[in-house]
């Protein structure tokens, strides 16, 4: 395995596991700290969408790397094209490539400054975008994994 692609492991892996935090761990502390439930909300609001913008970001860097590394053609680098190529070389199924064309979706309103999007609409998608995104890093590190003990 090259470098460059442990690199992108850890870095998703650690992107992840942030994006984990604020999920289902981080309203609980702010519950504690002395604010209103207002700004309760707000602030995990904010930091959650944060964080699902950079692990986004980071996986979508991650399956690029990953792809170029195992060889398969990258016609465009966009997040679809990646998908369909993913797809193609049956590394995702068709119901996780449904579930990342919606985090596409979710990631370009975030993008969107203009975008009056309810926050909550965008922290609700996070738990299903985590879990997909978590599920694929986890079968391509043990498929890395089970071609390095092969090799």
């Amino acid at each position: 395995m090259e470098q460059r692609v442990i690199r992108k492991t850890n870095a998703i892996k650690k992107q992840l596991s942030e994006l984990e935090y604020v999920i289902f761990s981080f309203k609980k502390q702010l519950i504690e700290d002395d604010c209103s439930p207002e700004e309760q909300e707000a602030t995990f609001h904010e930091i959650t969408i944060y964080r699902l913008k950079h692990c986004i970001d980071t996986f979508w860097r991650y399956l690029e790397t990953y792809l170029r590394d195992e060889g398969f053609p990258l016609e465009i680098l966009s997040p679809k094209s990646m998908i369909r190529t993913s797809v193609r070389s049956r590394l995702i199924n068709e119901e996780e490539a449904s579930s990342l064309m919606a985090t596409i979706e979710i990631r370009n309103k975030i993008a969107d400054e203009e975008n009056e999007e309810n926050p909550r609409k965008i922290t609700e998608c996070a738990p299903e975008i985590f879990n997909a995104m978590n599920i694929i890093v986890e079968r391509l590190t043990k498929r890395l994994e089970d071609n390095e003990l092969g090799a």
